[in-house]
């Protein structure tokens, strides 16, 4: 699984900055060959040094690439399948984030390889939630912050977000303003910003 995780970050990099940008990150982090089966293989730490390379490019924090990459993956049409899945969830933004845990285990029995950290959702006063991520690697936080991102906007929601706690227990805090509702708007990623 952490092959799927290694070639969305490719297709999000080649789609944002470029063939000619990948290759670049590719020589900085020391991984040269672009085949399929070699990407099919990779471990956490090739991914890892993949994220920071394309960050150090940037000019970006790694937080910043990961909270991108989470909001590519769940942004169509690349995403269109995954932001499906989240939207016939619930109807409001709000109401996803009650059954957003139960989500999370459904998709670990599906695709078993796949490095998701478990979530606690807690309703703190109004409309405040309360995301707590234990089993998660540092990088999960920013992943599902973006990725949060990406189904508040399809909702149509207005959301605040805050990633606060440690890193090997990262919270992420919700403040939904207006919680839309399920439709279908097409969500437009922005690139990275390019340097040099």
């Amino acid at each position: 699984m952490q092959g799927l995780l290694t070639r969305s970050f490719r297709n999000f990099v080649l789609k944002t900055q470029g063939r000619a940008f990948w290759q670049q990150v590719q020589r900085s982090s020391g991984l040269d060959d672009d085949t399929a089966p070699a990407i099919a293989k990779d471990s956490p730490d090739e991914l890892a040094r993949l994220v920071t390379a394309t960050a150090r490019a940037c000019g970006h924090g790694r937080d910043a690439v990961l909270q991108d990459l989470g909001r590519y993956v769940f942004t169509p049409p690349d995403g269109a399948f995954m932001l499906r899945q989240c939207r016939l969830s619930a109807l409001d933004f709000a109401e996803f984030l009650h059954v957003l845990p139960e989500l999370v285990q459904r998709m670990q029995r599906f695709l078993p390889g796949l490095p998701l950290p478990h979530l606690e959702v807690q309703q703190t006063q109004g409309s405040r939630f309360r995301l707590t991520l234990t089993a998660a690697s540092p990088d999960a936080a920013p992943f599902v912050l973006g990725a949060l991102r990406a189904v508040a906007e399809d909702f149509g929601a207005s959301v605040l977000f805050a990633l606060c706690g440690s890193p090997a227990a990262p919270v992420i805090m919700v403040d939904v303003l207006r919680p839309g509702q399920c439709h279908t708007a097409a969500v437009v990623l922005a690139p990275l910003a390019r340097t040099g």
